[in-house]
């Protein structure tokens, strides 16, 4: 069967794969050099832009190219890394108490797979190819000289990218502090209006983190799309954006 979209919309399809037939000035059948010949399902036409994840949505969404990507994490003294979140661009998976990740994955090939633990720098690997029907094996060490990662006081305050992102429905929004400080992080839509403060009081010197669910002020759960959140530490502030995609 083939099947041929423009702009998101299907406009054509065929079940025969015999006779050509026109769709738009495109031909979907055989026996011509623009047709779509049976061995493709769709074929998308788009009169704008794609972004990266609308491109990989598009890519799995209902094709059979999947593969699993695990592996384990640890420090250099060979211990295990519980909790850290991997990320290899929309798929996540967050490590167990033996350090061990797995996640089902496109199976494409990903510039850049992101290990957080939230107490640490990321980790990344590069061009981590992940095959259909085949799992592949990444591990990670982290590198640092502590465990104990909060003795180590930041020289500045700083807002840090939330992870995952894009989520659904939970992310983790971290932060550092040079010194003890009262610190605001408020959630905002595309609108500019405030959906939800995550965080409003004392923290202290080090690194420190807040989750938010997805949903507002009253508990509700928040449409898919664009925030924005906005972190305020004494003369501080700091606004990044992240993507809830359900």
């Amino acid at each position: 069967m083939g099947r041929l979209f423009k702009n998101g919309n299907e406009i054509g399809s065929r079940l025969d794969m015999g006779m050509p037939e026109a769709f738009n000035g495109f031909w979907i059948g055989c026996d011509s050099q623009s047709t779509i010949d049976g061995m493709i399902d769709d074929f998308r036409i788009y009169e704008r832009g794609l972004g990266d994840m609308e491109v990989q949505y598009l890519f799995t969404d209902g094709m059979p190219y999947w593969g699993t990507l695990t592996g384990t994490i640890s420090n250099e003294s060979g211990n295990p890394v519980a909790n850290a979140n991997v990320q290899a661009g929309m798929f996540t998976a967050t490590t167990d108490a033996s350090g061990v990740y797995t996640m089902d994955a496109a199976g494409v090939t990903f510039q850049k797979v992101y290990i957080n633990s939230g107490d640490f720098d990321s980790e990344v690997a590069e061009n981590v190819v992940v095959t259909d029907g085949e799992t592949t094996t990444l591990d990670f060490v982290y590198h640092f000289t502590s465990e104990e990662p909060n003795v180590v006081v930041p020289e500045l305050t700083k807002l840090i990218h939330n992870y995952p992102n894009p989520f659904n429905p939970t992310t983790t929004i971290g932060f550092n502090l040079k010194e003890e400080a009262k610190v605001k992080i408020e959630i905002y839509n595309i609108h500019g209006q405030k959906v939800d403060t995550v965080a409003d009081g004392y923290y202290g010197a080090g690194y420190n983190n807040v989750n938010w669910d997805g949903v507002d002020g009253e508990g509700r759960p928040v449409a898919s799309g664009v925030y924005f959140y906005k972190m305020k530490a004494g003369r501080y502030t700091s606004t990044k954006k992240m993507i809830l995609m359900k």
